[in-house]
């Protein structure tokens, strides 16, 4: 297995990624950007869908720095404790059909 992904259309606005791993053999190859463009390209064929939201923790730089890279943006949102004690923000960005 390369890698995996998975995401949900919450409603109908707005989609989730909720978790995308790369094996480490694999990473540095732009998997992980593919994965994203993928999803990005599902999400403009649901009818009404047109933002996509992700959680980064917030101590996480390259993850954030990733998410920057693919246009992603913070939220103006507080940061989240999460039940693992881990704390996230959120990313978000409107795709268009």
């Amino acid at each position: 297995m390369v890698g995996i992904v998975d995401y949900v259309i919450d409603h109908a606005d707005h989609a989730f990624i909720s978790l995308i791993m790369v094996a480490p053999a694999y990473r540095g190859k732009g998997i992980d950007r593919e994965l994203v463009q993928g999803i990005e390209d599902e999400v403009r064929k649901s009818k009404g869908c047109r933002t996509i939201m992700a959680a980064v923790q917030i101590n996480n730089a390259p993850a954030l720095g990733f998410w920057r890279n693919l246009g992603y943006e913070v939220t103006d949102g507080e940061p989240v404790l999460q039940p693992d004690q881990t704390t996230v923000c959120f990313v978000r960005k409107e795709v268009s059909a």
